[in-house]
């Protein structure tokens, strides 16, 4: 398994020498912050698979916690630091998480996330695919393939199938139409549901415009407001992310 990591710690070593253990790994620090609050910010622009996280972190001045972090990263597996722990990281500590002492040699810190992912259940986990694709025309139908060919694969089936594929033209249209940048789409299989995330480089949000009964365009967001379960914007540092989720009955982590 391959994996993104991000490392909450207020010790610069710390983060340069989980960066340096995991080069040539199979996981990608792409990520650091010293506080919580930094890490929020980066987990909702990231989307990290893995977040190495020092619990002794207090809250910051903006009364960023713990909680929020894992409300911004859903699908990471999270591993405490700790200082007071042995080598070991095998066992959960506090808030569930797997330990990973501060003290583990740089050599064994991959095996301690692998073996942390290889332990949660398989309803926690979330399967994701991603493809980034050029601000043209021609990208909302190579959308259109690449997620068919991911929920096809999945066993998603066809109505969900046809639904989603029809949230994602618009989405896509609109950030070709708008943003003009680069654009990354993700689908992610989640328990009951499918989740499409389009972030693209633009960070103004997209603007409901209320469509006459005639017109031939202006209708992508009442599309997504009546057929998603749910949907939004969120602003990042350099963009917004559009998402969707249709209820898929059945699906589950792949």
């Amino acid at each position: 398994m391959t994996g993104r990591v991000l490392v909450v710690d207020d010790n610069d070593g710390y983060r340069l020498l989980v960066r340096m253990a995991l080069t040539g790994s199979p996981y990608d620090v792409v990520g650091g912050a010293a506080t919580l609050t930094e890490a929020w910010a980066l987990a909702v622009d990231v989307e990290p698979d893995v977040v190495l996280v020092d619990l002794h972190l207090p809250h910051d001045d903006e009364g960023t916690g713990l909680g929020a972090l894992r409300r911004a990263a859903p699908r990471a597996v999270f591993l405490s630091v700790s200082s007071l722990a042995g080598v070991g990281g095998d066992h959960v500590g506090s808030e569930g998480m797997a330990l990973l002492p501060r003290s583990t040699p740089p050599k064994e810190i991959a095996s301690a996330i692998e073996r942390a992912i290889a332990q949660r259940t398989p309803k926690d986990v979330s399967a994701t695919e991603r493809v980034r694709l050029p601000p043209e025309p021609s990208s909302a139908g190579d959308a259109r393939r690449f997620v068919r060919g991911v929920l096809e694969r999945w066993g998603c089936v066809e109505d969900v199938v046809d639904t989603i594929l029809l949230l994602l033209s618009e989405v896509v249209s609109n950030a070709i139409l708008h943003a003009r940048t680069e654009l990354e789409v993700s689908v992610a299989a989640r328990p009951g549901r499918v989740r499409v995330e389009v972030v693209d480089g633009h960070a103004a949000p997209i603007r409901r415009r209320t469509s006459t009964e005639d017109a031939q365009s202006g209708r992508g967001t009442e599309l997504v407001e009546a057929l998603a379960e749910a949907w939004g914007t969120d602003r990042l540092t350099s963009g917004k992310r559009v998402w969707f989720e249709v209820a898929s009955p059945g699906m589950d982590a792949t």
